[in-house]
């Protein structure tokens, strides 16, 4: 997607516990330091969450990678990762600019005439 370069930028992950066990310590961390919101910590087997994040657009091509994490009650960490991107584009400057003096212009020729009043 394209975002104006100053404009909000909101992250969603949608973490799914697909194992069968209880998972604990469960978070999302993303690669660029983005700050993200998890409503819980444990999730238990076939349990869905909705965490967030929030941020301003840069200019170019930006690239992240959202990371959850979490512990079962034996062996390692399970992860899941999933990238984002999008494109912040500069919005170019107005081309036309709307003058201070106004005027009836009695013969419609875009100059003030003297016998025209302002």
């Amino acid at each position: 997607p394209q975002i104006p370069v100053g404009g909000a930028v909101a992250w969603t992950y949608v973490v799914t516990n697909t194992g069968n066990v209880l998972l604990t310590n469960v978070a999302v961390t993303d690669d660029k330091g983005v700050a993200v919101s998890c409503p819980k910590n444990t999730l238990a087997p076939g349990e869905v969450m909705t965490c967030t994040a929030s941020g301003i657009a840069v200019a170019g091509q930006y690239a992240n990678l959202g990371t959850a994490t979490g512990t079962p009650p034996a062996g390692p960490n399970v992860t899941a990762v999933d990238p984002s991107h999008y494109f912040g584009f500069v919005i170019p400057p107005a081309t036309a600019q709307v003058g201070d003096l106004v005027w009836l212009d009695d013969n419609a020729n875009g100059v003030q005439d003297p016998s025209e009043p302002a």
